[in-house]
């Protein structure tokens, strides 16, 4: 009896590289920015655009694959001083790396109380029009 797994299942990709360990609210904090797919919750979700860009970057290597790349979410309590502290519980930052290349960088406020995410910066914005505006 002979078992083949067809390449394309074994492969790696975003969330298999990505150190995922988070609890409490930090866990809310990051999925609430993963799994957002737009205002009226359907479609594309921010993690999948972002895992497109990443492809379409590296189009053509197996970048999930290579030992020098990686991915992760920083999680930290606004600090008081911002004047996000009044809106925003959480501040939520992704970032991917790849050998020789320039990191890939997205940065949200969110309040997991009442479920809000709104993104800090312009290419962080794209990312989640992206999403916002997918059919």
């Amino acid at each position: 009896f002979f078992i083949f797994a067809y390449p394309a299942l074994t492969e790696n990709n975003l969330n298999s590289i990505l150190d995922d360990s988070f609890e409490g609210n930090e866990r809310i904090a990051v999925d609430m920015v993963k799994f957002y797919s737009g205002p009226n919750d359907t479609g594309i979700t921010i993690f999948e655009v972002i895992e497109e860009k990443i492809n379409e970057k590296h189009e053509g290597q197996k970048i999930f694959d290579d030992e020098n790349t990686y991915a992760t979410f920083f999680v930290e309590p606004i600090p008081p001083f911002l004047e996000a502290k009044n809106e925003f519980t959480h501040q939520v930052i992704f970032r991917f790396d790849a050998e020789n290349n320039e990191s890939l960088v997205y940065s949200w406020f969110v309040n997991i109380e009442n479920g809000e995410i709104s993104p800090i910066d312009g290419d962080t914005k794209n990312i989640q029009q992206t999403v916002d505006y997918y059919d």
